[in-house]
């Protein structure tokens, strides 16, 4: 098992080439990451003050934008948060997570039931990384439906995508947690990875999907993969070599998307450009292992 720290933007490529060929041309560069630590089980812009609810009794301390979480922050700390105002809730696996506001940040692996080996000071590292890239004056949040699809659509509110920057100009990856599409486990399969990956100079952003439906949450990522590309210019990413990555339930919308593309879920009819009409890609499984570290190896 070769762990993943490569510094160049063929990383993607160099990565595919480790296994066999699948079926045929696709219209992306596929990943599926298929991790060990999840069980896959299935269950049935601007955001209103009322889905990022704060409590006034326990005001994050000092209202200050500098501060760290730690292992003994609650789930309200990162509501109350200053860098997460607007947006905090939807850091969270569910649409409400009122039952878990007073458990502390050590025992975050009780938000996501689906997942094992939680490693907490993974999931808080993630987090301050987040504040720190705030606190530089970085836009870490973006809406990728527009005003009027969400007054359409209301429960389209509870989407949108988290942006870990790696170099400007380098290709991005889109991270697809999962959580049976009964919650988003960005906390867990989310944030520490796209730490990882931006850290490599790549560019990673985890998308909050909306839950209750594979559909949905496949059509979620098509508005997602047409918004970057879209807007690829004011992000600084390169849409030329991007990527998919999925756990469990994220690795379903994925497959989904380079199985029938993007235009099949209602996204764009995205153009295809020499450099992908000629590439035949493979679709490999990573993993990872307890410590959080980033592997690949095995084959399927």
């Amino acid at each position: 098992m070769k762990s993943i720290k490569n510094t160049d933007y063929s990383f993607f490529q160099r990565c595919a080439n480790k296994v066999p060929l699948e079926a045929g041309p696709l219209k992306i560069l596929l990943f599926f990451l298929l991790v060990i630590s999840c069980t896959e089980v299935d269950s049935n812009g601007t955001r209103d003050d009322k889905d990022n609810v704060k409590n006034p009794e326990t005001p994050y301390e000092d209202d200050n934008m500098n501060n760290h979480l730690t292992l003994n922050s609650t789930v309200t700390d990162i509501l109350n948060h200053p860098a997460f105002e607007g947006f905090g809730e939807l850091l969270l696996p569910r649409d409400n997570n009122s039952a878990s506001y007073d458990t502390q940040l050590s025992n975050v692996g009780s938000l996501m039931p689906y997942h094992k080996n939680v490693n907490p000071n993974d999931v808080v590292g993630a987090l301050n990384h987040m504040i720190d890239e705030v606190n530089d004056g970085k836009t870490i949040f973006y809406e990728f439906y527009s005003g009027n699809q969400i007054e359409e659509t209301p429960d389209k509110n509870s989407t949108g995508l988290f942006f870990f920057r790696g170099n400007a100009g380098a290709p991005f990856a889109i991270i697809c947690p999962g959580g049976g599409f009964s919650y988003v486990g960005s906390l867990h399969e989310g944030f520490p990875l796209a730490k990882q990956i931006s850290e490599q100079g790549l560019n990673a952003f985890v998308i909050r999907y909306r839950i209750g439906s594979g559909q949905w949450a496949t059509e979620d990522l098509a508005a997602a993969i047409t918004y970057i590309f879209q807007n690829a210019g004011s992000l600084g990413v390169r849409t030329v070599d991007y990527s998919l990555w999925g756990g469990s339930a994220g690795a379903r919308m994925v497959g989904d998307i380079a199985l029938s593309g993007v235009s099949a879920y209602d996204g764009a009819d995205l153009p295809k450009t020499s450099h992908c009409r000629h590439r035949l890609y493979r679709t490999i499984n990573l993993f990872t292992s307890l410590s959080a570290n980033f592997h690949y190896g095995s084959r399927k």
